[in-house]
């Protein structure tokens, strides 16, 4: 996925929380047109104002502030004027005009030394390089600011820096750093109750916890930075979360909402001018449509992303768009033998490009889908070499050690802000109890401030039960998350490799070895099913009953459709509402399954109807094909049938089955779901 697309940018967060009638008082004074300085305060401050929702807006006020420093103003207004313009320039790819507006802010400030103005200048030009790929240069600047110190900066400003520090770090592969300058940011704007600096910090999170796969808490920190942003009319900050909340729909298959926010995010981006970001949602229109497996339009969209980049002169996005370009390729090398080449020749470029770069996510991408190419070629020997090169890129980016330290920084800022509220507490208890010293002599006031202290204690007590509470429901959905990201990374990545080496055993064809290899090749490949099956059933995001009828639609083309089969699916109305613990939704899966290949192997029929429905507190589903049927009394009982019956019976459900010759068969289950 695109992790790399995911960073923000930040500037001057309090200039973000301009007022409406702040905004027409600054009016009034422009619209007397006194051209004095405080008509040039104003106009800066009005750019400003207007940076995050009218860019073409900002740039004019910015532009007449500068125009009247020309005609003789003076004033440090006007060296903010240079960097906000220049920030602007740098945002739509002009990187031209950018570095103009930032000479002529550096020369402004040789003239006049300020260190607050030192301070706005090191900012712009710290995103400035971030955004072109000079990493070294944009992280000397914040550490600069970092240095001029809070008393200079200000608490906000210092929390932005950490930050944009913290986007240097991503792209340098420094977690550890990234991740502490995030929660320093957040538990300043929380001291500060900074709505605007929360909504970035939020974002950040999200594309950690995007970036480690945990799509459910990514996508409640996006939403969260969301809220802020639709509140603040921050159509920028909105168009960047549009494009994250449209990568996790992608990497969960719902499609249609993936294109729908990645069109937001593209008509935001438009109507703000900001070329590069455009450039981001056309690879990830690119993406999504190669997802859906509508190749062309997916090279048309990769195109257009390169297009921009390369007039922009931004490399950093080159190896990602390389190594979706070569995925691509080796799909169609099926059907024109002319793109394998073409398929190999782009993804080594993507490596060598991601490898110069140092972005170790688009290497790993590269490196799998080159692992996808060889064994799609039948050369197991490559396609193994590439597995463990995959295999060790996978350990350092998404190794246990990651995850857990993140899960621990989470966990030391939600303990922090807990001990602080406690602390609030205790502190208000002090001032009654001193209060009660100077009054002992009232009999009356020793008696309130004795319940006083009671309902305190029974409050605390109250509270730190809830606490327990919750944070042993948040322990039991993490482990379940832990679970299934063992079971995938750990035993998925061994049996990869059986499978493969069974593979290449069976080229090699050597004596009676290749029957024993053969299956060594199907037990491996039906245990990878299973684990596929236990990894789906476990994993917390599965439990809506929407998410089975996903699998379950998956299952039934695999089986159904090479044997000609038509099939269709009858839903409830809202499946998303209807919950399902892992037991039954696995059970309930796997009689799915059963009753499907009974079906599909021996009813010889031409349709089958899969019915699920609720009807109060009992979830139903029925198989029904139109087969040949069969007399039950003449039949034996196997293990599937045994086996489906002892399921049902272990979530508390029956299953009942009817059959006539000639008349096909009905498989039905009823299970309660309370």
């Amino acid at each position: 996925m695109l992790k790399s697309l995911l960073l923000l940018s930040l500037l001057y967060l309090p200039t973000l929380l301009y007022g409406q009638s702040r905004i027409d008082s600054m009016l009034t004074i422009i619209n007397r047109n006194l051209n004095d300085t405080i008509h040039a305060k104003t106009l800066v401050n009005l750019g400003i104002a207007n940076e995050r929702i009218d860019t073409k807006m900002a740039m004019r006020y910015f532009k007449k502030s500068i125009d009247l420093h020309e005609i003789g103003l003076q004033g440090l207004w006007v060296n903010t004027a240079f960097v906000r313009l220049a920030g602007i320039y740098s945002s739509m790819g002009n990187r031209d005009s950018a570095t103009y507006f930032f000479n002529e802010a550096s020369k402004y400030l040789q003239e006049h030394p300020n260190n607050k103005a030192l301070s706005a200048y090191l900012t712009g030009w710290g995103i400035f390089n971030n955004n072109f790929g000079n990493y070294a240069e944009a992280l000397l600047a914040y550490e600069r600011n970092v240095e001029l110190g809070e008393a200079v900066l200000g608490k906000e400003n210092m929390a932005g820096n950490y930050l944009n520090m913290s986007n240097v770090y991503a792209r340098l592969n420094q977690a550890p750093k990234r991740e502490e300058s995030i929660f320093k940011a957040l538990a300043i704007f929380e001291e500060l109750n900074n709505e605007m600096g929360l909504s970035f910090c939020y974002n950040s999170l999200g594309n950690i916890f995007y970036e480690q796969k945990d799509y459910s808490k990514a996508e409640q920190y996006y939403q969260k930075s969301l809220d802020i942003r639709i509140k603040r009319n921050d159509k920028r900050g909105m168009a960047t979360t549009y494009n994250n909340l449209a990568n996790i729909a992608m990497d969960t298959d719902r499609f249609a909402r993936a294109l729908e926010l990645q069109q937001a995010s593209l008509k935001i981006n438009e109507e703000q001018q900001q070329r590069e970001e455009i450039g981001k949602n056309y690879v990830n229109l690119g993406k999504i449509y190669q997802r859906m497996s509508r190749l062309p339009e997916a090279l048309h969209y990769f195109d257009q992303g390169e297009k921009i980049f390369n007039n922009l002169g931004i490399t950093r996005y080159d190896a990602f768009i390389s190594a979706e370009k070569g995925r691509i390729y080796t799909e169609q090398a099926n059907e024109d033998q002319s793109r394998k080449s073409l398929a190999l020749q782009k993804l080594q470029q993507s490596i060598a490009q991601a490898q110069a770069s140092g972005e170790l996510i688009s290497e790993l991408n590269a490196i799998t889908f080159l692992k996808e190419f060889y064994i799609q070629e039948k050369n197991y020997e490559e396609a193994f070499k590439q597995l463990i090169r995959q295999q060790a890129l996978t350990d350092s980016l998404e190794g246990k050690e990651v995850k857990l330290r993140i899960s621990q920084m989470e966990t030391q800022y939600q303990v922090a802000q807990k001990e602080n509220e406690i602390e609030l507490l205790k502190a208000q208890q002090q001032l009654q109890e001193t209060e009660l010293e100077r009054q002992q002599a009232n009999q009356n006031n020793i008696i309130i401030a004795l319940v006083s202290v009671l309902v305190i204690s029974v409050l605390l007590i109250n509270r730190y039960r809830v606490l327990n509470r919750t944070r042993r429901q948040l322990e039991i959905e993490k482990m379940r998350s832990d679970i299934a990201r063992d079971l995938h990374d750990d035993l998925g990545s061994v049996l990869s490799s059986i499978n493969i080496m069974s593979q290449m055993g069976i080229a090699q064809k050597n004596g009676q070895s290749e029957n024993y290899l053969q299956r060594i090749n199907e037990q491996s490949s039906r245990m990878m099913d299973t684990m596929s099956d236990i990894v789906w059933s476990i994993h917390p995001e599965n439990d809506t009953v929407d998410k089975l009828l996903i699998k379950m639609k998956e299952f039934a083309a695999e089986i159904l459709e090479p044997k000609g089969i038509s099939y269709h699916f009858h839903e409830p109305s809202n499946p998303a509402a209807i919950h399902l613990n892992a037991g039954k939704r696995k059970n309930l899966f796997l009689i799915f399954k059963e009753a499907v290949n009974n079906a599909a192997k021996y009813s010889k029929g031409s349709n089958i109807s899969i019915y699920l429905e609720q009807k109060d507190n009992t979830l139903t589903l029925a198989v029904n094909d139109n087969g040949k049927g069969f007399v039950e009394t003449e039949i034996k009982h196997g293990n599937g049938l045994r086996n489906m019956e002892a399921r049902a019976r272990q979530v508390m459900g029956t299953l009942i089955r009817h059959s006539k010759p000639n008349e096909g068969t009905t498989v039905i289950v009823n299970l309660p779901i309370t």
